[in-house]
């Protein structure tokens, strides 16, 4: 009888001991899914801001595109200052004309000449220097 006694206990204790690993598993499984998750929409809000500053910048060159075709005697330094805002709005220290050139391309053979538009910021996706070029004919007011 001693044996039939403590046999239901035995197998108590080790069932309660399983509950705890059980449970202890359970959080560890939860917790690894939750930090997945969360890294995944870390890098989807990263990409979301790169993709936000190349529209900028596309927007930002396509402005001055049609700005230099309406009056080629356009202000470039306020242009650049506004540019170097919108691209790079908490960094002081750039150089408006690190962000943004304008140059005008000679002509070519049979081609008129060109304006270059560079756009240049860091980015906000994995802080790599981005880039933008829109090249456009050099046209007086029409």
């Amino acid at each position: 009888m001693g044996r039939d006694a403590q046999g239901p206990r035995m197998a108590r204790s080790r069932q309660a001991g399983s509950s705890l690993i059980e449970a202890l598993l359970a959080t560890v499984l939860l917790a690894l899914g939750t930090l997945t998750a969360l890294q995944i929409s870390s890098q989807a809000a990263r990409g979301s801001r790169a993709a936000l500053q190349r529209v900028r910048a596309i927007e930002l060159a396509a402005e001055l595109a049609e700005r230099l075709q309406a009056d080629p005697s356009t202000n470039l330094a306020a242009w650049q200052s506004e540019a170097a805002a919108v691209l790079l709005p908490s960094s002081g220290a750039r150089v408006a004309d690190d962000v943004a050139r304008v140059q005008l391309l000679p002509a070519a053979q049979g081609m008129p000449a060109r304006w270059r538009i560079q756009l240049h910021w860091i980015d906000a996706a994995d802080g790599a220097a981005a880039s933008h070029i829109a090249e456009l004919p050099q046209q007086g007011p029409t």
